[in-house]
């Protein structure tokens, strides 16, 4: 299958940061590869980019985008068509037929000047810039959600594996009690306690399911996939990838706000150029040649046309356009300013994020763990009731639950910063 020309463009290949080598906007959509086959129920990220790139419709839509522009150049580059004139004189009521008339027959043709055709094809060249860069953030962006969408199906598959081990466990902890009343070593009322976590647990996990169920449909709905039991294979999840903060901040010229101001302001400069050249009059050239009936002689005539050019008709346009040339200029500096703060943010949101994780996954888990093992066993020989018992086994369920909402969060920011630096971080 041919690759669309656009397709083409978006760079291939995972995009490797470094201090001393980005790149920027390269979303690592591979078309030249056929695209997976949803036979295979449990996806990897390589398959849903890969998935995304192949049947994407967004993606075709962005080619015809380009195609746009790119006959409006070409239409830029024509010619305008010759005229053809004929006059007939002379022609009176009381001679017969033309016997006394004059015909005139003529072509003339328009050119324009002082490099009106250039400026205008200049204009149209930032405007496919312009539309170029649009769809390299449009493919990008797509990108991210293929990743943010994949992430959350994987979230939403450790939610469900998180419920069904809070089902298991208030299922043998009922059955545990159970024993336990019919020896008379527990109260009636622990048991009815027990059943009802147990019922709280399994209704958490329908909703676990629930989630899990709708994460899958806007995943697929990336490239109009319909499986009712396809799983993620969830990637080993790196708490802190290499990535250097001082030259993420240093990309802001080519943040995307400053890209778009920085082609905004080729198409304005552009557009004045175009509107200075068509203050100029163009020239209209005529030939032909002339019949006098009355003698039967003929002859060739020449003309040449052009408006005088003693007012300056586009000063109004060309004045806006400088105006707000210099507008753009303050406004590329703001967004420099707020571009920055906006990164310094998210990388300390980050790190907080990261932070918090590991504390769960290193601190607060495994001692959540031991204290429920103790409280279990206390509460098998008696020493403790079952509230404390189960109030232990609801605090280690509840930062299992949080460690994976942590890291949907953190993939989250980095794809956040990833959105506003074009920067590919994992």
């Amino acid at each position: 299958m041919k690759t669309p020309c656009l397709l083409l463009l978006i760079i291939v290949g995972f995009a490797e940061f470094s201090a001393g080598q980005t790149e920027f906007w390269h979303p690592p959509f591979d078309t030249t590869k056929p695209g997976s086959k949803q036979s295979v129920k449990r996806l990897s990220l390589d398959d849903a980019i890969q998935l995304t790139a192949s049947r994407s419709p967004f993606l075709k839509s962005l080619n015809l985008k380009h195609l746009v522009v790119r006959e409006r150049l070409r239409q830029a580059g024509l010619w305008s068509n010759p005229e053809m004139a004929t006059e007939f004189e002379e022609v009176g009521w009381d001679a017969r037929g033309l016997s006394e008339s004059e015909i005139t027959i003529s072509l003339s043709q328009e050119f324009q000047l002082f490099g009106k055709r250039g400026a205008n094809k200049e204009l149209i060249r930032r405007e496919l810039d312009l539309t170029q860069w649009q769809s390299r953030i449009a493919a990008f962006d797509l990108y991210e959600t293929v990743k943010e969408r994949f992430y959350t199906v994987a979230f939403a598959q450790r939610q469900v594996e998180l419920a069904i081990q809070a089902v298991e466990l208030n299922d043998s902890i009922s059955t545990t009690i159970e024993h336990r009343v019919q020896r008379g070593a527990a109260l009636e009322s622990e048991l009815l306690l027990a059943k009802l976590e147990f019922q709280r647990a399994q209704l958490s996990l329908l909703q676990a399911k629930a989630g899990l169920s709708t994460a899958v449909i806007n995943l697929e709905a990336l490239w109009k996939g319909n499986s009712d039991d396809l799983s993620v294979i969830d990637p080993e999840f790196d708490i802190a990838p290499p990535f250097d903060s001082s030259s993420i901040i240093a990309a802001i010229d080519s943040s995307r706000n400053v890209n778009s101001l920085n082609n905004e302001k080729k198409i304005l400069t552009a557009a004045a150029n175009l509107a200075r050249a068509e203050a100029r009059p163009n020239i209209n050239l005529t030939g032909g040649f002339k019949r006098l009936e009355s003698n039967r002689s003929n002859s060739f005539v020449f003309g040449l046309s052009m408006p005088l050019p003693f007012f300056d008709r586009n000063q109004g346009i060309v004045a806006s356009l400088e105006a707000q040339l210099r507008a753009l200029d303050y406004e590329k500096e703001q967004s420099v300013l707020e571009t920055k703060a906006e990164i310094q943010t998210a990388i300390k949101e980050l790190r907080q994020l990261l932070n918090r994780y590991e504390l769960l996954e290193n601190k607060l888990i495994p001692q959540a763990e031991t204290a429920y093992r103790s409280l279990r066993d206390a509460y098998l020989v008696g020493r403790i009731s079952y509230p404390a018992m189960l109030e232990g086994g609801r605090a280690l369920i509840e930062l299992q639950f949080e460690l994976n909402a942590a890291k949907l969060n953190i993939r989250s920011q980095r794809i956040s910063i990833e959105r506003i630096t074009g920067i590919i971080l994992e």
